[in-house]
């Protein structure tokens, strides 16, 4: 393995572990903040993310993706630095710090990946060896996060700044990616409006908001079916090795386009052992369909990878907010349950039409 993707693989797996992440809401309730004041920082670092993340995607182009991750970076820890402080009027500044390190690193993140191998056949295999891993990265700190949390509120963020200085000093290693542009062209235009993969976006949306409401109500969902506390921290941790073993497996796009039937089936299905085995099975193609997807998004873009990717995340912003808002006045009028047969229909009707898009295009 040579030294840059060396780089690239501890650069990408701290970044996506933090223990910060696994306990954002205990931790925030440790520290004295209602649930109304944890929901107005979570407005203020979704709106800051979503209102910057095109512009500066834009400008990384000219400015330099490494560079760009750099300064996402260190407000990443100055985000996390603010929370050491505890319920004081330092925590705004940790919000909008979140959220401008997200809106900086979103697109651009893909697209550097991309770049620095700059060759399909490798990336795929890059990301297959790194979810994997991630995966598995992941699991291990989400069950070490709450302990950590117990023992004392500084040490899950006191970590998550050592893992992004570390993935701080694996960036320091790698060579920085510039667009090159003609003196003839601009950094964005309407051309590179009408490049954007928009059947692919669409899909990528309604798949991606699937995925979150079936990940954010299945502890909840497992639980009201009888599942005891100590028993979903088990099955939490199966459906994370389950994504490292998706990653791994070779298994074909058009397979991992199953997750809506799933999701629809879930349902219809009152057992609570198939309803795990359900939830096993959509995470192994959740991850399956993440890696299919960021090789298909990147090689469909042929200008300007950074700001395709971060329209993608704006829409999924968007999606996000409005699936939390409505999945929770589903799960209250109807039940939990109603919102796997929702969601699933809706993904469902998405992939219909991107199916149908794709052969007119080949026709």
């Amino acid at each position: 393995m040579s030294k840059r993707i060396f780089n690239l693989y501890v650069m990408n797996i701290f970044l996506s572990g933090l223990p910060y992440y696994f306990v954002t809401m205990l931790l925030l309730k440790h520290l004295g903040f209602s649930f109304t004041e944890i929901a107005s920082l979570s407005v203020i670092t979704e709106l800051c993310g979503s209102v910057f993340d095109i512009p500066l995607s834009v400008i990384s182009s000219k400015f330099g993706y490494k560079k760009i991750l750099v300064i996402s970076n260190f407000l990443l820890i100055l985000a996390l630095s603010c929370l050491l402080f505890g319920k004081s009027n330092i925590i705004y500044i940790s919000a909008i710090s979140f959220g401008l390190s997200e809106s900086l690193s979103s697109g651009v993140l893909n697209a550097y990946n991309f770049e620095i191998i700059d060759d399909e056949v490798v990336y795929k295999s890059f990301l297959k060896y790194l979810n994997t891993i991630k995966y598995v990265f992941i699991a291990i700190v989400t069950i070490i996060s709450p302990y950590l949390l117990n023992r004392n509120f500084s040490y899950p963020i006191i970590i998550s700044i050592v893992f992004v200085v570390l993935s701080q000093l694996s960036l320091i290693g790698l060579p920085e990616i510039r667009n090159t542009l003609n003196n003839d062209q601009k950094i964005f235009s309407i051309d590179n409006v009408k490049d954007i993969p928009w059947n692919l976006i669409l899909l990528g949306v309604a798949f991606s908001t699937l995925i979150m409401i079936s990940n954010s109500y299945a502890g909840i969902f497992l639980n009201e079916q009888g599942l005891s506390l100590d028993m979903l921290g088990i099955v939490l941790f199966m459906f994370n090795i389950s994504m490292a073993l998706g990653s791994y497996l070779k298994i074909k796009f058009k397979i991992s386009l199953v997750l809506p039937i799933l999701a629809i089936f879930m349902f219809f299905q009152t057992n609570l052992f198939i309803q795990i085995i359900t939830f096993l099975l959509m995470r192994i193609l959740n991850s399956s369909y993440n890696n299919h997807f960021y090789s298909k998004f990147n090689m469909s873009i042929e200008k300007n990878r950074a700001v395709s990717w971060s329209v993608y995340n704006l829409f999924i912003s968007i999606s996000f907010m409005v699936a939390d808002f409505l999945g929770g006045i589903f799960a209250d009028n109807f039940s939990i349950r109603s919102n796997y047969l929702i969601f699933g229909t809706v993904s469902l009707f998405c992939l219909v039409f991107f199916s149908f898009s794709n052969r007119e295009k080949r026709t």
